[in-house]
């Protein structure tokens, strides 16, 4: 089951091979050193130890913590039947996907509607935008249809 107020459910590409994942959604902040920078700036200390595990040693992704984190989450990946299932059962809920995450081409889309801005935390050299990014999804693969 899928727990709106902690779980994202994101698309995500990587070496060319594109699965759905239902993650916690703190892990999908690409970028942990510029939301620590910026609670800093607001005065507030970071404790480490409060990141989740799975990112707490993977900070900012580049091309060597990709293929670690990419590891790490496997556990997440759901498929589309899983999905479609989830989604028919809970109509009055918002299962649709938040981010589109493309590791290869290292792009960013969210449509994430609540106060979190994953496209302001992602590293330098990524692109990242916040716009409706579902006609991006293959058919296939569009479990809300």
């Amino acid at each position: 089951m899928i727990d709106i107020n902690d779980d994202i459910i994101v698309y995500a590409i990587y070496n060319d091979n594109a699965y759905w994942y239902v993650s916690y959604k703190e892990l999908w902040y690409l970028d942990y050193n510029k939301r620590i920078y910026e609670f800093q700036e607001k005065g507030y200390t970071v404790d480490i130890n409060s990141i989740e595990v799975i990112r707490r040693d993977l900070l900012e992704m580049n091309d060597i913590q990709i293929p670690v984190f990419w590891d790490r989450i496997k556990n997440d990946i759901w498929s589309y039947n899983e999905l479609a299932e989830e989604f028919k059962k809970n109509l009055e809920e918002d299962y649709y996907p938040s981010l589109y995450v493309n590791f290869d081409s290292k792009h960013l889309i969210s449509m994430y509607r609540e106060d979190a801005s994953y496209e302001d935390y992602i590293p330098d050299g990524w692109v990242s935008e916040y716009e409706d990014f579902l006609s991006l999804i293959p058919i296939r693969d569009r479990y809300w249809e």
